[in-house]
């Protein structure tokens, strides 16, 4: 068992205390990134285009460690506010976990600010806990996420974080023009994902955290310039500009008889192989994508929930902080907490989070909400697989997976 909470802060904060010093054993260091360290013995290693994780079990003792890096990225400028974005990211939506972090500012990593905190959560009928530390240099930003469930791993995180260090920031450029990726307001984003290639939105879903159920989405956004967005823009394509947030998602395609490369544009330079297997379904580096119907005019039905069916949170939370949002054919919608508990803009105060009413429209993968009380949000929004949106049991909200209460 874990320690109880306060006392596991405690010792968890005291080894964010030793970042900044460095051993004087000569020892073979690896580089990912930003982040300069020794690999931890014994541990399993997970590589990907925005992260690099070590993952070690004791099957005996049904116990794990799992210790996450993630790639630099853009600041918005605020690190609490980077830590907040990040929580829901990496915490929050793959792992489940309801419990706000405790958190504050920590010591500085080689030169970056940093900012943590940690929660536990509950994972196979045992207390597992999740730190999560966002360090901050300039306009960058950078994760360390520790998820474990037994205290015995303490020592070996210790041994890892205290060898850690942090280089400068890297200076990134994805090639693309603010003026090659605004979207005329007057004309549909079809206009730039129509062609006679894999141009459009295409999305996959995989389950492969070991901590959950929940299911990991992958977006890739082919348009007819030869361009390829590696994610989906927070708002969708509806009046789409380019932003700095998106700097490290940008790529490169070309496509021809069926396959094709795309070539992604961060630092890390990956080469992916498209191949195609039908008009819908594309593999890309071997996982299956899926086209994403236009929803441009369409209607929504019924009431989604952050929970799924049968989660006995569902009908527990009242109004105001219940994660539900209910739509009408008649383009109507009943916000009962979604932004408040889940889609929170840390940047806006209560008011702007808090649950109401209003109506909707869908358009170019996006979803605008506008309030009885003049408030309107935009999120991206896609289906996965081939259901529309009559018909749909699973819904994409911002990244966010909601399902349908039936």
């Amino acid at each position: 068992m874990l320690l109880q909470f306060y006392k596991m802060m405690k010792n968890i904060f005291m080894l964010l205390a030793v970042f900044c010093f460095l051993t004087t054993k000569i020892v073979a260091q690896t580089t990912y990134d930003v982040f300069t360290y020794t690999e931890p013995k014994g541990y399993k290693k997970e590589t990907s285009k925005d992260f690099i994780s070590y993952t070690k079990t004791d099957n005996k003792a049904s116990t794990y460690c799992i210790i996450s890096l993630y790639a630099q990225t853009a600041s918005s400028g605020d690190m609490k506010r980077d830590f907040e974005n990040d929580w829901q990211e990496l915490v929050v939506k793959p792992l489940g976990v309801k419990d706000a972090p405790k958190a504050d500012n920590n010591d500085d990593i080689s030169g970056w600010k940093t900012y943590s905190g940690a929660a536990n959560f509950e994972y196979n009928s045992a207390t597992s806990m999740a730190l999560l530390t966002t360090a901050k240099n300039g306009n960058a930003t950078a994760n360390i996420l520790v998820v474990t469930n037994a205290q015995s791993f303490f020592s070996e995180v210790d041994a890892f974080l205290a060898k850690l260090k942090m280089g400068k920031p890297k200076e990134t450029s994805s090639g693309i023009t603010k003026s090659e990726t605004k979207l005329d307001k007057n004309k549909s984003s079809s206009t730039i994902l129509s062609g006679k290639g894999i141009e459009g939105v295409w999305v996959s879903y995989t389950n492969r955290n070991i901590l959950t159920d929940r299911v990991k989405f992958n977006w890739r956004i082919f348009f007819n310039n030869g361009k390829a967005l590696l994610t989906i823009p927070d708002a969708g394509l509806y009046n789409f500009t380019n932003t700095t947030d998106l700097t490290n998602y940008w790529g490169t395609y070309n496509y021809n008889n069926k396959k094709g490369i795309l070539k992604s544009g961060n630092n890390l330079q990956f080469t992916d192989e498209i191949k195609n297997s039908s008009s819908e379904i594309i593999f890309i580096q071997g996982e299956e994508y899926r086209k994403c119907k236009s929803v441009n005019g369409t209607k929504l039905t019924g009431s989604f929930s952050y929970y799924a069916n049968g989660d006995t949170y569902q009908n527990k939370l009242p109004y105001g902080q219940n994660p539900k949002i209910t739509f009408t054919t008649t383009g109507k919608f009943s916000d009962e907490g979604l932004f408040y508990q889940i889609l929170k803009d840390y940047s806006k105060d209560d008011a702007y989070n808090s649950a109401g009413s209003g109506t909707y429209k869908l358009k170019d993968f996006s979803i605008i909400l506008k309030y009885s009380d003049e408030r309107i949000k935009q999120l991206s929004f896609t289906i996965p697989a081939s259901e529309t949106t009559a018909t749909a049991n699973l819904i994409l909200i911002g990244r966010l997976a909601l399902h349908k209460i039936k």
